[in-house]
């Protein structure tokens, strides 16, 4: 593996060198490579595993228990089993930012301990997603921060989320009045991204999952996308996508095509009505079968408890 990664080094460097690439171009190459390596080297490592194997349990879940059948489904009912605390220690989870680990190799597996952002729950249902045969990336994205998805409250799905009454990095730094750092910060959030969402393809056509806010999204404009009610705008962040999906590039740039041809991003059921319809009676069809739940919630347990044990930061 050294060798190899030695290898493409040597080639990355010699394109530089003969201006076949720029300096920026490099930097992202470099950075993809050894993304790929920080994760292979991972693969063998407890949490890992486990987390693995949570996945694959969930998949199967859905589809031989839950008997579901297409990836919009999927996404409300991860949503319901996410924030009601099924995937994670102490059958609890919280949206909170400040006792996060982050393992590159496994982002998803921070929601086990009870805690997470949306790059932690974007993860995990692109995870899931790709295990059950869905064409799918994560993507990072500019959404505003404090926007309320919808400002409608009447209009969000039934599901109740745990959000840690914390403020973010950039309002710490607002609220202490150092305007100054605040308005270097803001820029670089606006540039490279702020917020983690899922892309996926059905039936041809590409749409987005917002599984922190139980938001869908459609096309607006280019490298634009806007919640079904119109209300919130995310502007795709293709650069560091591509790194958070280093293993799957060529996925990311068909993706992002197809989300930019309105022929082939428009779902004509995505909809208001589609949120408190189709949404209120999966959520009702998770209420009425709890005990599967819960026998799902026991059957992750051991590998959540090692996760919980053994899960680091990368080193």
């Amino acid at each position: 593996m050294k060798e190899n990664e030695d290898k493409v080094i040597e080639e990355l460097l010699d394109e530089w060198q003969n201006n076949n690439v720029s300096f920026k171009e490099l930097l992202f190459k470099l950075f993809i490579e050894a993304s790929k390596e920080d994760k292979e080297k991972d693969l063998d490592k407890p949490y890992i595993i486990s987390y693995k194997n949570i996945v694959d349990k969930t998949a199967a879940f859905l589809n031989s228990e839950l008997l579901v059948e297409d990836p919009i489904t999927v996404s409300i009912i991860f949503e319901y089993l996410l924030w009601n605390g099924y995937f994670s220690n102490e059958h609890s989870y919280q949206f909170r930012m400040d006792k996060r680990i982050n393992n590159f190799s496994s982002f998803g597996a921070d929601i086990v301990r009870g805690q997470g952002v949306c790059l932690n729950n974007a993860t995990m249902l692109t995870d899931v997603l790709k295990q059950m045969d869905y064409n799918v990336c994560s993507s990072i994205c500019y959404v505003h921060q404090n926007e309320e998805i919808p400002k409608d409250k009447s209009n969000m799905p039934p599901i109740e989320r745990n959000i840690y009454s914390g403020t973010t990095l950039l309002e710490k730094i607002k609220n202490k009045k150092n305007i100054l750092v605040y308005q270097l910060l803001k820029p670089i959030a606006l540039k490279f991204g702020n917020h983690a969402i899922v892309l996926n393809e059905y039936n041809g056509k590409v749409f987005a999952i917002d599984p922190t806010n139980l938001c869908f999204m459609t096309y607006k404009e280019d490298n634009v996308l806007t919640s079904l009610n119109g209300v919130v705008d995310f502007d795709l962040k293709k650069t560091f996508t591509s790194i958070l999906n280093s293993d799957s590039i060529d996925k990311v740039n068909d993706m992002y095509n197809k989300i930019n041809n309105t022929n082939n991003s428009s779902i004509d059921f995505l909809n208001n009505d589609f949120i408190s319809n189709y949404y209120l009676e999966q959520i009702n069809y998770c209420e009425s079968k709890k005990d599967l739940l819960e026998d799902f919630h026991q059957e992750c347990k051991n590998d959540i408890n090692i996760i919980s044990r053994t899960l680091t930061k990368h080193k």
